[in-house]
């Protein structure tokens, strides 16, 4: 090749470098964009609008740990703000994205979080032995992001819902599961509560967390205990997107409380007088 031609051939290839800088340049600064704007709607709840920038994100740069990890994220809170059969695919569409979380980025705590969270979440709309597959990823993924980052919040709260599930179950139910369907992961309401309050500690302002703490006080009888949690609810800020649906629940289900609480003291005080009456 005569120098001519090298340096044409040099001058090609700076071009061509240059070019590419700017098209991945370009690009960059468009997945930004998108995910700025995502973060915007993100804040205001406005979840539906946020997942949309955060798809045009993922279609510029689907590599991005960011970007993918807000798409998963957002497609979770979508399926909750719909709370719904329809939020079915978006859950479905979360465990996707969380598979190819764990592919891509297997060191990150959040990667087995959204695992745990969406396979949680599908498992609602599944019966027999695909619930009981689901709910082994959720206990396995929760337990992998508690071991990478034990100050998470996340893993503990859906341990602590799971974990409530499990002891609900009826010895009939469980029986059947064990026979017919494989093992059922074992778990309590103590373990629920031990969970859940560690979430607490780590992000004392989480609503969800202490409204889930209300639910298995609720499911153990403990009728004053839980609506000490509920009462608390009404007190705190609104910081996610569940909060306000939250908040408003917690003075109907305060109410349903109170009510059987009153049943309770009734049964009380007929089985006294009628102890008193025998003798």
């Amino acid at each position: 090749m005569t120098a001519r031609g090298r340096g044409i051939g040099l001058a090609l290839c700076v071009a061509m470098i240059l070019s590419y800088t700017l098209v991945w340049a370009s690009e960059g600064q468009e997945t930004d964009k998108y995910l700025l704007s995502g973060d915007q709607h993100y804040e205001s709840f406005d979840n539906k609008s946020a997942l949309d920038m955060y798809r045009k994100a993922y279609e510029l740069n689907p590599d991005s740990f960011k970007t993918l990890l807000k798409l998963t994220r957002t497609l979770i809170d979508v399926g909750e703000d719909l709370n719904s059969k329809e939020s079915e695919a978006y859950y479905e569409e979360a465990v996707k994205y969380s598979e190819l979380l764990k592919e891509n980025f297997p060191e990150s705590p959040y990667t087995y979080a959204c695992l745990a969270s969406s396979y949680g979440y599908l498992a609602i709309f599944r019966g027999g032995k695909e619930k009981i597959r689901l709910s082994n990823n959720v206990t396995e993924n929760a337990y992998k992001a508690i071991a990478l980052d034990p100050d998470y919040e996340v893993p503990y709260i859906v341990l602590g819902t799971y974990y409530r599930e499990v002891a609900n179950l009826s010895p009939f139910l469980r029986v059947f599961a064990e026979m017919f369907l494989g093992d059922v992961p074992n778990g309590s309401h103590d373990d629920s509560i031990e969970c859940l309050k560690k979430a607490l500690q780590i992000r004392p302002d989480s609503v969800y967390t202490v409204t889930e703490l209300a639910k298995t006080y609720a499911s153990m009888r403990k009728y004053d205990s839980a609506m000490a949690s509920l009462r608390n609810v009404l007190k705190m800020s609104v910081v996610d997107h569940l909060d306000p649906r939250l908040r408003q629940e917690a003075d109907e289900k305060i109410l349903v409380l109170k009510r059987k609480l009153s049943r309770r003291l009734a049964r009380g005080n007929n089985k006294f007088r009628r102890y008193s009456g025998a003798n």
